[in-house]
């Protein structure tokens, strides 16, 4: 159970909500046994009062009030109950999210790059989904199904003592013998079925994502074959979770109509000498029959609590995995200068030098510009400048403070990045531009989308700035979608700008009519433009060219 504790210690939050459904679940299921109890004694007392067999004068009055008040009860018991449990999930379930979100933020890029889109998408969602399997189907019920077992079989041991035995060994086999038997056989295939779900998830995320280059690779039949086997495994595990979940329901069918006879065999022996009258035989009979209402929903709940395991490894994997950035213990205040310093920086992807012994100043308030060919180590320039990793050698400063020793929110806080992969939200065109500043008015979004030449485009579309732009931008050409991503640079207004290819995909006149209004909006700032486009180095203040790691020609 080490796997499900750091979850179930996330419970608390949701505390008052889960104790008051776990309330109505025992009174809903109290309300049934009542109501099945109190109609067997009163049928039957009825029946024999009017064969003359009875009390004389046999009331009919209460034993009726009381079976409709049972019967109002439990309706109006499950309708809360169910009301206020599923509030309680997906509460809990935001939670988890928000949870595993606030530990997967200080991962640094690298780390994250191990989980494919897919992947994520599936830990976030599906494997989270699976956790209320924890309290709504296994936590809640168990601890209903203890109470009611303590509750209804010790006043029977009063009424009969051999039919609350009965029946509290047999309600033993059906609420821990069948399901720790459906927990044993579900285990596997509840494991598979988190892992085979995942991995389909992550095929058809990725195949859509990718589905331009797996049709020029002809790679697209091989994926479709890949994902039908992960399909057919799937299947074959759910029917063997529905064999299972067929067994276990039988088993505890059989354990209650075991239960069941057993009680009205030795009740018919009491009855016979006189030790019980008919109707108190027959509460007893049908109290014992509804009794096992409370043992019904464990072995489904045990039988996948397999799977639930599993999902919550994979997303302990996230949550325990160490941050590769830190904040330090005590921050230094950040900095009143904005230099930007690399001083013999060094870093390393594995066995890979990516960069060698670099040192750089990009001076406070200019426009330094780093040219070089894709792959020679300009976007890590950008990364460490950023912290979104630690250079293995050297350091990196801002206003001659080591980026280590700033938090990383107040290092962020002033700085704007436009990076080559830029993501949209699946939101309007307006709700993309708020992101970096949620205050904006909307003139100062208009002028925005003036300095990247967007203005008249947006205006063209039917909705205007509200048109929406679809799956990480998906509505947008590359070169609309990466305008946006500096516009919204431009709204941060940081003195710190770091802008990744910001022209990349755009033809040249485009190219030129940006840089023409977006250099005076430049101007006081830090900016490190990095492009292997040499026109872009028109008017910069100082031109770098990097190569395999190395600064190899400067010009100031």
């Amino acid at each position: 159970m080490r796997d499900l504790w750091p979850f179930l210690k996330l419970f608390r939050r949701q505390g008052g909500r889960m104790a008051l459904g776990a309330l109505l679940m025992l009174v809903t299921l109290a309300a049934g046994i009542g109501l099945l109890g109190l109609s067997g004694w009163f049928i039957t007392g009825s029946a024999l009062a009017g064969l003359g067999l009875g009390v004389a004068g046999f009331n009919i009055f209460t034993p009726s009030a009381g079976i409709r008040a049972a019967a109002l009860v439990r309706t109006a018991g499950r309708y809360a109950e169910r009301l206020v449990n599923h509030e309680a999930t997906f509460r809990l379930l935001a939670d988890l999210r928000r949870w595993l979100f606030e530990r997967a933020l200080p991962l640094d890029a690298g780390q994250v790059a191990r989980l494919t889109g897919g992947d994520l998408l599936t830990r976030l969602t599906a494997d989270i989904d699976a956790l209320d399997n924890l309290y709504l189907r296994v936590v809640a019920p168990s601890a209903v199904a203890l109470l009611t077992a303590i509750g209804v079989l010790t006043p029977l041991g009063w009424i009969d003592p051999g039919v609350a035995l009965a029946a509290a060994a047999l309600m033993l086999v059906a609420s821990v013998g069948v399901p720790a038997l459906a927990g044993r056989l579900g285990a596997g295939a509840g494991r598979d079925l988190v892992q085979i779900g995942a991995r389909l998830r992550t095929r058809a995320v990725d195949g859509i994502q990718g589905l331009a280059d797996l049709r020029a690779f002809a790679a697209d039949g091989r994926h479709l074959e890949a994902l039908s086997r992960d399909t057919d495994l799937l299947i074959a595990r759910q029917r063997r979770m529905s064999s299972i979940t067929g067994l276990s329901a039988g088993l505890t069918m059989l354990a209650a109509g075991l239960a069941v006879w057993t009680a009205l065999l030795l009740v018919v022996g009491e009855v016979e000498r006189d030790r019980l009258d008919g109707p108190t035989a027959a509460l007893a009979v049908f109290v014992v029959m509804a009794v096992f209402e409370a043992t019904a929903p464990l072995p489904l709940a045990y039988q996948y609590l397999g799977r639930t395991r599993a999902a919550a490894r994979r997303l302990l994997e996230i949550a325990e995995m160490p941050p590769g950035v830190r904040d330090p213990d005590q921050p230094a205040p950040p900095p009143g200068d904005f230099a930007l310093r690399f001083e013999q920086v060094g870093l390393s992807h594995g066995t890979k030098t990516v960069i060698r012994d670099l040192s750089l100043e990009l001076p406070a308030g200019r426009v330094t510009v780093l040219l070089g060919p894709s792959g020679a180590g300009k976007s890590t320039l950008a990364r460490l400048a950023l912290r979104l990793t630690d250079p293995d050698a050297g350091r990196v400063t801002l206003g001659g403070v080591d980026l280590r020793d700033l938090r990383q929110e107040d290092l962020h806080r002033h700085m704007a990045y436009v990076s080559q992969g830029t993501h949209l939200f699946a939101a309007d065109i307006r709700d993309n531009l708020l992101i970096a500043r949620p205050g904006a008015t909307n003139a100062e979004l208009w002028e925005a989308l003036e300095v990247v030449q967007l203005a008249d485009f947006v205006e063209s579309l039917p909705d205007g700035i509200l048109t929406w732009v679809g799956e990480n931008g998906v509505l947008l050409s590359g070169g609309q979608a990466r305008r946006l991503a500096v516009a919204r640079a431009l709204l941060k207004d940081t003195p710190v700008m770091i802008l990744d290819e910001p022209t990349e995909g755009l033809d040249a006149a485009t190219e030129a009519a940006l840089m023409a209004e977006l250099r005076p909006r430049l101007a006081g700032r830090t900016v490190l433009l990095i492009t292997h486009r040499e026109t872009l180095a028109t008017g910069a203040d100082i031109v770098r060219r990097l190569e395999d790691g190395f600064l190899l020609s400067t010009r100031s």
